[in-house]
């Protein structure tokens, strides 16, 4: 099917099919394949990777959601986590395995409900993936926060214009000794 990704906030929509084409009323059943970055969180003990796999916005239940996590070649997890539900819920709906080395499959044990998702995690030591340097973090903040650059930009640039200005033409000259 024809899609499209769209940012909002800070999530991205899939939108799938064509606009113009109502779908007959019955049961239709997407797979969804994609990759994504930024999802890894380096601690002093471990790192992990934490994931919002479905998201949690959809307005239509979910009948099931799986998830494959896999590290790189011999990076071993040493746990698995999951939960389903709305934001910030702890149910565990859902099922985790490791299927071999650095490869861990979970499945919703139950239909996600409008607004529901599945989030999973898998810790593994330290060191088998290289954290991001600081140039990396800083090109994501700027990416993240780029239009609030441009509109605080804006500001200062209008703000910075409207004093050369008055300092140019608009202030009041000396007067004269009364």
């Amino acid at each position: 099917e024809n899609y499209a990704v769209e940012r909002v906030a800070r999530a991205a929509r899939v939108r799938i099919g064509n606009a113009d084409v109502f779908l007959q009323p019955g049961v239709y059943e997407y797979v969804i394949t994609y990759s994504t970055d930024r999802q890894l969180r380096f601690f002093e003990e471990h790192d992990e990777l934490f994931w919002n796999v479905t998201g949690n916005f959809w307005d239509f239940p979910i009948d099931a959601a799986t998830a494959t996590v896999k590290l790189p070649e011999g990076t071993p997890i040493t746990e698995t986590i999951f939960f389903t539900g709305r934001f910030g819920a702890t149910e565990r709906n859902a099922r985790g395995a490791l299927s071999g080395q650095g490869v861990a499959e979970f499945r919703t044990t139950q239909q996600l409900n409008p607004g529901e998702g599945l989030t999973v995690g898998v810790k593994f030591p330290k060191g088998f993936i290289a954290a991001p340097g600081g140039s990396k973090e800083f090109g994501w903040w700027f990416r993240d926060n780029l239009a609030l650059i441009i509109a605080y930009g804006g500001l200062m640039g209008v703000i910075g214009y409207y004093i050369w200005g008055w300092n140019r033409v608009g202030r009041d000259p000396p007067s004269d000794v009364i």
